[in-house]
């Protein structure tokens, strides 16, 4: 089993519409995956029910942490196939 750490979400750069999100878990070292922009919005919408606010993605990145609750099992379900 492992984790995302919430706090260390990392926002696309002007060249790059992928979010990093870095994971850790008891056998498992950090390690870092991505998720490009327009799949991490459907994700969100599938749980939340509407796509992330915001024109800019650090309002985005405040989105998805206050609604991390809701978001973080379906990403975790996401990057398991990525982690294993």
């Amino acid at each position: 089993m492992f984790q995302i750490v919430a706090d260390e979400i990392q926002i696309p750069d002007a060249q790059n519409l992928r979010w990093v999100f870095r994971i850790t878990g008891s056998t498992l070292l950090a390690r870092e995956v991505g998720l490009d922009a327009f799949d991490l919005n459907q994700c969100f919408k599938e749980v939340v029910g509407r796509y992330m606010v915001g024109a800019d993605d650090s309002r985005r990145r405040d989105d998805i942490l206050n609604n991390w609750k809701l978001i973080e099992p379906v990403l975790i379900k996401r990057f398991s196939e990525t982690v294993s």
